[in-house]
């Protein structure tokens, strides 16, 4: 019996998903076999010596601007990219040489209590480092003066993409969850505390309104209840309380960020 010759695509996936005190990473790498023995000679981040394509992998993990490697089995050469490749154009042929594009997931240190700034990246490739200053409950103008005092700006969140991050990786750290925290945005200069654009950040940015963003049936007291704020009794949704309401309460507290270019 003949058998009839098949063309085969291999894909290895390199998952690892842990959590651990300072942080979490889970990834996955998928084989591009179309781009097999070639390789990019110039442009590259960085090229060195990895024991195998898995450790090429883990290589390009530890790199958070990292999002494709070429590994070359003959010398083992790790050369890693922050862009992607879709076809063979401006590649060079490089024998037994293996391309891999880490998927679209997150990547997390995780802030600590007055600590360092910690790097994350989300899935659209945007980096930034968060700060968390959980020492004294403030206010949220005290809150937004605290962030650019050092360097950065109270945390923002515009897109669903940055919360859906917010929501599932920042206060999912040990050192987050659990606690309230002020976002940018307020309506106490709006004329029309009720207008759909009345919530602006602290540099004139709209707020969204929508479901994705405010828990069920917020706001509702944007007369006088100005500011917002995350808690976990919201399931980290957004809602309206008085712009002094961490100094009422147990605390809500900063988390300052700032976007890397």
């Amino acid at each position: 019996m003949t058998m009839s010759p098949e063309r085969t695509f291999f894909v290895l996936l390199i998952v690892l998903n842990f959590t651990a005190i300072d942080g979490k990473r889970l990834y996955e790498f998928v084989k591009n076999s179309s781009l097999t023995d070639t390789i990019k000679a110039t442009g590259y981040m960085n090229m060195q010596p990895a024991a195998s394509v898995i450790h090429c992998g883990y290589v390009c993990n530890e790199n958070v601007r990292c999002v494709s490697y070429f590994y070359k089995h003959d010398d083992k050469m790790c050369q890693l990219h922050n862009s992607t490749f879709q076809d063979n154009y401006d590649l060079q042929t490089s024998v037994n040489t293996e391309y891999y594009v880490k998927t679209e997931e997150y990547f997390i240190e995780c802030p600590q209590n007055d600590g360092n700034w910690a790097e994350a990246r989300l899935t659209d490739g945007t980096v930034y480092m968060f700060k968390l200053m959980r020492t004294t409950k403030v206010s949220q103008p005290d809150a937004l003066l605290s962030c650019t005092s050092i360097g950065g700006r109270l945390l923002k969140i515009l897109t669903e993409e940055k919360m859906d991050f917010v929501r599932n990786n920042l206060t999912k750290c040990e050192s987050i969850h659990g606690y309230s925290y002020w976002i940018d945005g307020s309506n106490a200069n709006a004329s029309d505390p009720f207008a759909t654009d009345a919530y602006k950040t602290a540099d004139n940015e709209a707020i969204p309104m929508t479901s994705y963003f405010w828990y069920p049936d917020l706001p509702d007291w944007p007369q006088s209840s100005h500011c917002i704020w995350i808690s976990d009794i919201f399931g980290y949704k957004f809602d309206d309380v008085t712009c002094l309401h961490g100094l009422q309460t147990d605390g809500v507290y900063p988390i300052c960020e700032k976007e890397v270019p």
